[in-house]
Formats: C-alpha cells, structure tokens, sequence
C-alpha cells in the first residue's frame, strides 16, 4: 500500500479544480434530474436557464421543489415558452436591420435577471440564432424560471410597451379583441397620440413621447436615457409599417404565452 501514496503529481489549477469538483458536479446534476427520465440536449439548456433566473437553492426556497420536478409538473408552460421564444427570436432578427437601439432594449426586457450566455448571444442575433438550439432552450428556460416564481408573470409590462409602440407605429387604430390589451389603448391613449404625432424631420417633436417611453422602460426594470428613448422613437417613425408588423407579432405571441400559463 505505501506505494500508492506520498507521490507528487503536476497539473495545472484548472485541471486540479475540475479533478476535485467533478464528483460533486455529478452528484447535484443527478439529483435534480431525478424526476426527468430521460433528459435531452434542449432540456439541458432549459433547465440551464431556469436555473439563471435564481439560484438553486432559492428556487427550492421559493417554490418548495426543484428544478425538474417543477419542469415536469409543467410541460404546457414549457412548451408555451418554447413556442413564444420561437417567434421572439425571428421578430427580433427583423427589427435589428432598421431599429438596433429598440432591439437591445426588448432583448434587455426579456431577459433581465437571466445571467448566462444566452444573453449575450441573442443581443448579436446572427441569423443562426433563430433556429439554434441552445440559444431558444436558454431563453425558454429564463421565461419559465420568471413564470414559476411567486407572482410571476413574464412581459406583463412589455404587453403595455408593445401594444403602445405598435399602436404609434401606425397612424390608424388598432382593434384588439382582448379587453386586457384594449385597457391599455385607453389608458396610454394620451402617449400614443403624442408618437402618433412625431415627425421625423421635426426632432423637437420626439421629446415629449420620449419622457413617456422612458417611464414605461422603467417600469419594466430597463433603463432607458432620453437619447435612447429618442433613438427608439425616430426607429420606428422612419419604419412605421416593419415596426408595426414586428411589434405587433411579438405582442400576440406574448398575450398567447400569457392566456396559455393564465398568468
């Protein structure tokens, strides 16, 4: 037995931290996988970011369950989410070409508080994204972690941003048939009016709207500077129609998300 010990090995730092760590690892990722049977490239990356959303341990605080427990006790909203991230990430790739600066701010507003790679790769959005596995599952998986936490309730505020940016992007009125999305016609009326009325070669008229859009940014948790909101602004007035489209395509697929998980 002495021989086998008492002798000196070589090895970098990172080689000796996954040495020690690996087993531990192991162990965690067995544990919450327990409950799905068989676990595939996607739901790997959706539970991935579930799991960017908060912590492990606060999730088993908050929801008294684990991650894949909670996953598999909710396949319809998991899907919802697959299916609202599909359309999220096609809409976005448009409007990066003619509004980059609304582009970054939706992708901001969807992702807040989802710490991992899948922001940083749908902020570049090369047209790969859309039908890149990893990046959808990740994105599925932050909207699904923010549904499961107490009150959660993904894009409630981006229902009110988008319906109010897609109504400004055209000068007719929109009719929706949901109450929910025709409340904030009303209630926004007085901004929208203000977009409706902005005039690409007048700067001055942007400046009023912008302060609007600036509170509504903030009330989603986004930061947006008067520039910014000035910059989003002239966007989408010099590309009324695409806007509209964009916009208004995201808002459905999100108003869809939210009457398929009743939140």
């Amino acid at each position: 037995m002495p021989n086998k010990h008492h002798r000196i090995f070589i090895q970098s730092e990172s080689a000796f931290s996954g040495d020690t760590t690996i087993r531990r690892d192991a162990a965690i990722i067995a544990k919450n996988t327990q409950h799905v049977e068989t676990i595939v490239k996607y739901e790997m990356f959706f539970i991935m970011g579930v799991v960017s959303t908060a912590s492990v341990a606060a999730w088993g605080m908050v929801t008294g369950s684990d991650i894949t427990f909670m996953y598999a006790r909710n396949r319809k909203v998991a899907d919802a989410a697959k299916e609202l991230v599909a359309t999220l990430l096609q809409e976005l790739e448009q409007i990066k070409h003619y509004a980059p600066t609304l582009h970054g701010k939706i992708v901001e507003l969807i992702l807040a508080e989802g710490q991992n790679n899948a922001v940083g790769a749908v902020k570049k959005l090369p047209k790969t994204i859309v039908s890149d596995e990893k990046t959808q599952a990740q994105v599925a998986g932050i909207i699904f972690g923010k549904w499961a936490m107490p009150n959660g309730n993904p894009f409630s505020i981006w229902t009110v941003i988008g319906v109010v940016l897609s109504q400004a992007a055209t000068k007719s009125i929109t009719k929706y048939s949901d109450a929910y999305i025709n409340a904030i016609d009303s209630r926004y009326k007085p901004l929208i009016n203000d977009m409706k009325a902005i005039d690409p070669s007048r700067p001055a008229s942007i400046q009023k709207p912008a302060q609007g859009l600036m509170l509504l940014m903030k009330e989603a948790g986004v930061t947006v500077t008067q520039t910014e909101a000035s910059k989003i602004l002239a966007e989408i007035s010099g590309n009324k129609e695409k806007a509209y489209k964009n916009i208004n395509n995201i808002v459905q697929a999100i108003d869809k998300f939210r009457k398929a998980t009743n939140k």
